[in-house]
């Protein structure tokens, strides 16, 4: 195979010699625009990629994955992928261009970060899941070879793990950027105030308070109040969630009142949400719904869906609590929409178990322990846990219910729940919660 590979590299025009060694740079696919920026430039002109390609796809050494336009990926079968990487290096030219794929990769997530507070960013996050393993060979490269880069690849980064539930994946690539990046700067500031965050998803809250103090530390040195504002937040939010109530109130005011000298709204928002939460567990229902609902319409107009599905299962937690049934169908049907939507593989386990607490209220006493379960299962998979006082809620509003139905068909259904797919889970949650109410 080897000799056969060779003797049709040998036959190659030298454009196609060149370019077919270039694309080993590529994990996966790769389209036309992806070979123009990486591949282009010393003997493959720009504009004449298109045709390069056409004849190295006729020569069977490049496969189209699927049919169509430009826009279609491309793809070297894995054998031809490590014979063209060898004829790279032995070019001299692998240091160049694995340099200006992982760049070209890092700017493109880049790009998809900025547009954060818009709603094409789940189009962006979609890209970014396309195109996995290329990010995953630019991180690994960078890695080694360019620990700038690397740190930009990250944290361009977190906003997809955390999103897209490879909250397991961002951590260790942040403990290896940190680790590479040891500078008191602001990026560092940053960085750790992201893995801080990171931590706190994954239930780590000790590990995620010495990072967010350190996080605020260096914010505070640098000047960088933006950040300061952001790990203030989050410390609270750490601390409400290991049942320091008292200790979260400070932090989170000093960052809604620096984010807001700062006419920064989405750390406003960010404060407002975690301000919710310590009105909920003080008790202050009215406050933790006032703050709720302006957080809520904060993130609706910075375009942030991600953060109102979230809010909009919280604020049904409130009518949950306070009978109200109505309010809640409506504002977990709009969460559940919006989580199918973004593709959410995180708080979409809150939102279902916010909906479980809601069926069980509904006397559906299968379904209630299904959506339980499926809530479970989501968790596990992204390795997400819930935190205990939300656990102890859930568990007490199916008390009811596995009482009614006996250990062993509870367990069951919880089972069967937990084998949905997240489609499924959601479309049991939407068909209950359209149907008409029962007197």
């Amino acid at each position: 195979l080897r000799a056969t590979v060779d003797w049709s590299y040998q036959l190659l025009d030298p454009d196609e010699r060149t370019l077919f060694r270039r694309l080993s740079t590529f994990a996966g696919g790769f389209t036309v625009a992806d070979v123009e920026a990486v591949c282009s430039g010393d003997g493959v002109e720009r504009d004449g990629i298109v045709d390069v390609l056409a004849r190295l796809v006729d020569k069977s050494l490049t496969m189209p994955v699927g049919e169509g336009d430009q826009e279609a990926p491309m793809r070297l079968l894995e054998t031809l992928q490590q014979y063209s990487r060898e004829r790279l290096v032995e070019a001299g030219e692998a240091e160049v261009f694995l340099q200006r794929h992982a760049r070209y990769f890092a700017r493109m997530a880049e790009s998809v970060n900025q547009l954060r507070d818009s709603q094409e960013h789940s189009s962006g996050l979609d890209w970014l899941e396309s195109e996995h393993d290329n990010l995953r060979a630019a991180l690994e490269w960078s890695q080694t070879d360019s620990a700038d880069l690397n740190f930009r690849l990250v944290t361009a980064l977190l906003g997809f793990w955390d999103a897209r539930g490879y909250l397991t994946q961002g951590r260790d690539w942040l403990e290896r950027a940190l680790a590479a990046w040891p500078d008191e700067t602001s990026k560092r500031a940053e960085a750790l105030g992201a893995a801080g965050w990171l931590a706190q998803r994954r239930g780590e809250f000790s590990l995620a308070d010495s990072l967010l103090q350190d996080s605020i530390r260096l914010a505070r040195a640098t000047r960088r109040q933006d950040i300061l504002a952001r790990s203030l937040s989050n410390l609270a939010l750490v601390r409400l969630l290991t049942g320091q109530t008292e200790a979260a109130a400070a932090p989170v005011r000093e960052a809604i009142a620096i984010s807001k000298e700062l006419g920064n709204r989405k750390g406003t928002a960010g404060g407002l949400l975690v301000m919710a939460l310590v009105a909920y567990f003080e008790g202050d229902h009215d406050s933790a719904r006032g703050h709720a609902e302006e957080s809520l319409a904060l993130h609706r107009s910075l375009g942030d869906e991600k953060v109102a599905a979230f809010l909009l299962a919280c604020l049904a937690t409130l009518a949950v609590d306070h009978h109200d049934e109505a309010t809640a169908r409506t504002d977990l049907r709009e969460s559940l929409e919006i989580s199918r939507r973004l593709h959410e593989k995180v708080d979409v386990a809150f939102v279902l178990e916010s909906c479980a607490r809601l069926v069980a209220v509904g006397s559906d006493r299968t379904l209630a322990l299904k959506l339980a379960g499926a809530g479970a299962s989501v968790r596990e998979t992204v390795g997400a846990p819930a935190v205990l006082p939300w656990i102890a809620m859930v568990e007490t509003s199916l008390e009811p219910v596995r009482a009614a139905v006996g250990t062993e068909v509870a367990e069951a259904l919880w089972i069967e729940g937990r084998g949905l797919s997240l489609e499924e889970a959601i479309d049991q949650a939407l068909a209950w919660l359209d149907a008409p109410r029962q007197a």
